[in-house]
């Protein structure tokens, strides 16, 4: 998952918007939001809140991923059986926690 598409779910989980751009990563101030004709008041400010406080580091890169391997594996029926399989020893496990398992 890259940067955009990240930040798009972290500001669209709070906020509905069309998406946001990034023209300079490295410069925020070329960063902005598109916000849904429906969005109120409190939601952009809580989607800007958003933008102003991300950091785009290794922590964030690492969650990044996780995001995008959980979205794309947990609907593969390899993987689906092979985590029915984790949760016979692991029974409160997430399919998180088996993502976390499989890139220790």
């Amino acid at each position: 998952m890259d940067l955009i598409e990240f930040l798009h779910k972290k500001i669209n989980a709070l906020c509905p918007i069309v998406g946001v751009s990034i023209g300079d990563e490295d410069n925020k101030n070329t960063w902005e939001i598109h916000y849904s004709d429906i969005a109120t008041n409190a939601q952009k400010l809580a989607a800007l809140n958003v933008l102003n406080n991300f950091v785009w580091d290794i922590s964030t890169k690492a969650q990044a991923l996780k995001l995008k391997l959980i979205s794309e594996y947990q609907d593969e029926p390899l993987y689906k059986k092979m985590f029915k399989q984790y949760l016979i020893n692991n029974p409160a496990a997430t399919f998180s926690d088996y993502i976390d398992y499989l890139n220790s």
